[in-house]
Parts: C-alpha cells; structure tokens; sequence
C-alpha cells in the first residue's frame, strides 16, 4: 500500500517553491536533468516519448478540423530539412509564415508502455515500441515540446491543458510552485493550493505500479518544461508528505523482500505491495516515516514502515523491492544504510497583523 494511506496526521499542504541551492542551480543545468531522468529507469513511471507532438491544439476540441492544420505544419518542417540539408532552402518562398508549434498539445497516444516488472526484477517498467496500445483512448499532454503525461482519456489531457494554458497566461505565474502533493490521501499535482490533477487509477494506465512516484515524476516534467529545475526524489517526497528531517537516525544493514509476500497482509494489517515505497523493521513504530540513503552510493529515499522484521541477524532493515530500485540495490540484496527518522512539518505561525491585536 502506498505512502498515501499512512495513519499519520500530515500537515495541510502549504503554498510553498522548494528551494534549491544556487550552487546546484549553476552545476545542475535543466538539459542534464531531462537526460537523467531519461536514461535512469529507477524510480522513473513517466512514459518514455521521443519525438515532437504531432497533435491538435487544445484551443480546438475538434479534431476533423485541425488534424489537416498540423499535418500541414509537419510536413513543411520535414521538407524544410530536407531542403536544408541540400543547401536548397533559400529558394524557398512562403505565401504564408508557418503557425509555431503549440505551447500546449493533445495528442492520441501512440505508442504502448508496459510497466510490469521484469522477472529478474532489475527494471520498474519495460518499454516495448512494438506491442500495440492497451488503451487506444490514451493522450499524451505536451508542453513546450517537452512532453508531460499520459493520460487515459483525451477530455483528462484537454482540461488538464486548457488549466495550463490559463495559469502560463497570468502575470504571476511562477512554475516553481508546481510541486506533487496529496489530495484526500491520493497523490496529486498542485500550483499553491490548487489541485491540477489527482494522479490515480482513473486517469492513467491499468498497469501503474506507483501513483507517488508517477506523480512525482509528472510534477517534474511540468517544470523541466517551463524551465525550472525537478525535485530530486526526497525532496519531492517531503513536499508531498509535509515532513522534516528529526534528529534521531539509526544505521545498520538492509535487505528487500517482494514477490512471495506481494499480496500478503502486513504487520500493520494492510496488503503488502511490493512497488509501494516501504519497510519493515523489528520494532519501531509502524507508519514511522524514514529517510534511507545507501551508504554505498549515496542514493536515498523515503520510506513508510508497515511490516515487522528481518529477522536474519545483523540486518535490521527489509526494503520493498520499490524502495531497493530505488536505492539501486536490488542486484546488491544487503546493503549498509542510515535512516534518519522523519516527523510532520510543524504548521507555519500565521501572522498576526497589528490592527488585530
């Protein structure tokens, strides 16, 4: 079971841009973070697109009408290229300027992303070009040429746009305030306080292992493409769940369990989901939020405790196989970690105006 159903009481979400370091700013550029976050399969759900949208605008829902207009437009960019390339361009006269691609698109979906795991378990998805869509009614929403999600039905995709479209156009706009969130315990996609999208079984693919993780990885696409830096795992888990770091920690070795008990009830009563971001220790309180980093490289994620052991001495610590990918230490099996012990956020002091005193 997912992050979302812990017994805890978490702070409300709160309007608030994580704050990254100017020095990881300047090092860190947007580009090397779109490669990354392609090229590294862990903890990654986004579908894995390509190529530009060939797509209709979301300005106009129908697509009798505007299929041709951006037909029209693909075909021109395809034979200016060519005409480039044999130094033929300039001879070109347009009639017409071209419209530019849309900042926001809608396309159908075509292509098929499978997100099974794989019987060696070294992978959380597998990308097959060749396996024909499960549900042909799936759109992919694209924004500034980078594409975001993709989304079960093309009226999700279009409001979802059309809400883009709208907070983009406001004066005040600041993507930095994208960040992942919970809505009535569902993972979600939030600007401030509004709710753009809950990320859940209604509006993405039947075979999702992690709705946190996919909305995480969603929040992010959002920013890499109006030009802000992603959240780094924690951090966005932080956000999402409201918590802070304690100072307690405790260190030890980890280890993971996953199939033969996926589907099984936990310690803690619910059934164990192998691609929930969990673990199970000895004695601590259940739902006790952790912070684990693998010693070995550095690598960290948050964890909820729902589930009692190992019980192999020395280890002290039984990860999902979702939490061990993402700590890339599933080939490894046992690892040296430290955890540090994270609370809920103390609710901000409101301000007290001087004429209310």
């Amino acid at each position: 079971m997912g992050l979302g159903t812990a017994a805890v009481n978490l702070a409300p979400f709160q309007s608030k841009a994580i704050a990254t370091s100017p020095d990881q700013v300047k090092t860190v550029s947007l580009k090397a973070q779109r490669e990354t976050l392609a090229e590294n399969p862990l903890c990654r759900l986004a579908s894995a697109l390509d190529k530009a949208p060939e797509a209709k605008l979301v300005a106009d829902t129908n697509p009798e009408q505007l299929t041709p207009q951006v037909s029209k437009w693909w075909a021109f960019n395809l034979f200016q290229r060519f005409t480039q390339s044999l130094g033929l361009d300039s001879l070109l006269q347009l009639e017409a300027p071209m419209a530019a691609a849309p900042l926001v698109a809608v396309v159908p979906a075509p292509e098929a992303i499978s997100q099974t795991a794989s019987d060696s378990g070294a992978q959380l998805i597998s990308y097959d070009p060749d396996r024909p869509a499960t549900n042909p009614q799936s759109h992919q929403l694209w924004l500034q040429n980078k594409p975001v999600a993709t989304i079960r039905s093309q009226q999700q995709a279009e409001r979802l746009a059309q809400r883009l479209e709208q907070l983009t156009a406001m004066a005040e706009f600041q993507p930095t305030a994208i960040t992942p969130t919970l809505h009535q315990d569902k993972p979600a996609i939030a600007f401030g306080d509004d709710i753009l999208l809950v990320v859940d079984e209604t509006i993405t693919h039947e075979d999702v292992l992690n709705h946190e993780i996919l909305a995480i990885q969603w929040a992010n696409n959002l920013r890499l493409a109006l030009g802000v830096p992603a959240l780094d795992m924690v951090t966005a888990q932080q956000q999402m769940y409201q918590l802070e770091e304690t100072g307690q920690s405790l260190e030890g070795l980890a280890s993971w369990y996953g199939p033969y008990f996926h589907g099984r009830l936990t310690a803690n009563g619910e059934t164990y989901d192998q691609y929930a971001l969990t673990a199970a220790h000895p004695s601590m309180p259940l739902n006790t939020y952790l912070k684990v980093t693998n010693l070995n490289n550095n690598r960290s994620v948050i964890i909820r405790l729902n589930d009692r052991g190992p019980y192999i001495p020395p280890r002290s610590l039984d990860l999902s196989l979702g939490a061990a990918r993402c700590l890339n230490s599933v080939e490894t099996g046992v690892i040296p970690y430290k955890a540090t012990i994270m609370e809920p956020k103390s609710p901000e002091p409101e301000v007290i105006a001087p004429d209310m005193i």
